[in-house]
């Protein structure tokens, strides 16, 4: 076999293992996560659960009364929210010391972001983090007059 041919059958056997572990990480109906669909890839059960954990994650900040920079449809964002509050700076150092709950800051607003990893759990300590935070000030965090994530930069 040559070398090439080598080199190639090692990152398909390296691949494999990769995607056998993201199977064998993903939530389970029983762990409270949704399972893979039947015929669905890795890749795309990936996908469909950053989809809804971001979706979850928009409701979730709109029943708070604080605003996002986020476009609802999926089309128009990825798997970043970005909510404007007050003092964000100091908003991300406080949930990172005091709640765990990490965060960053880009033009003023939080920004939130859905991984493989997470599960709603991760979303419900967050917001409840963010509420205790923001006391009452959830509702007069300063509302957004932009309507796309500073992700995209799209108008």
């Amino acid at each position: 076999m040559s070398g090439k041919k080598q080199d190639k059958n090692k990152r398909a056997a390296e691949l494999r293992k990769q995607i056998n572990k993201l199977k064998s990480q993903a939530p389970s109906a029983e762990d409270g996560g949704p399972e893979m669909k039947p015929g669905e890839s890795p890749k795309d059960y990936i996908e469909r659960r950053v989809r809804e954990l971001t979706t979850t994650c928009l409701k979730m900040i709109k029943s708070a009364g604080l605003t996002s920079q986020t476009p609802v449809e999926w089309e128009e964002r990825a798997q970043i929210v970005n909510v404007p509050v007050p003092n964000a700076e100091e908003l991300m150092d406080r949930l990172r010391e005091k709640h765990r709950v990490v965060v960053n800051v880009k033009d003023g607003a939080l920004r939130l972001s859905m991984s493989f990893g997470n599960n709603e759990e991760d979303l419900e300590r967050a917001m409840h983090a963010l509420k205790q935070e923001l006391g009452g000030k959830a509702a007069s965090a300063r509302p957004s007059t932009r309507r796309w994530c500073t992700c995209c930069r799209a108008s």
